[in-house]
């Protein structure tokens, strides 16, 4: 099954929702209904988490979330003029960063991966200066996301 807006991947075992109902496949191919109240708690709430989104940050994201809904797939042009164009943008910052929060933007700009504790620290601080509720998720392009927009405040990069 193609991985879209209704699958979740847990432990490398991939569910998906299907008429209200969560399915996965057992090692031979074959498609089961999940059961178990618990699990099919835990797979609605990751499902949410999964769908979770950053406000647009500028003009280009506007402009970008339109041509999708139409259907027009972005080329490496449009994505170039997206990222011009949110340079004009009315995300704006609650207070000013310390020096020890821009040392830990920069930090993880750098790297690839991130501690548990990292990820609460990131997803605090995001919240924390755009006000925003973006709940704490594992997905990989909302942190990275939250990582270039919290750089933009970054004294050092102004």
């Amino acid at each position: 099954m193609k991985k879209d807006k209704n699958s979740v991947t847990i432990k490398n075992k991939e569910y998906w929702k299907v008429k209200g109902k969560w399915i996965s496949e057992n090692k031979k191919g074959n498609e089961y209904t999940v059961s178990g109240a618990k699990i099919l708690e835990k797979l609605d709430k990751e499902l949410e988490l999964s769908n979770q989104e950053l406000k647009p940050s500028g003009f280009g994201d506007i402009i970008s979330k339109v041509t999708k809904v139409v259907g027009v797939v972005e080329c490496p042009g449009c994505e170039r003029r997206k990222k011009y164009l949110n340079k004009f943008s009315w995300l704006k910052k609650s207070r000013d960063l310390t020096e020890d929060e821009e040392e830990f933007i920069l930090d993880l700009h750098s790297r690839k991966q991130m501690s548990g504790p990292e990820q609460k620290r990131l997803f605090a601080l995001y919240n924390e200066i755009t006000r925003s509720r973006i709940e704490l998720c594992a997905c990989p392009g909302l942190t990275q996301q939250m990582i270039i927009r919290l750089e933009k405040f970054v004294e050092i990069l102004q």
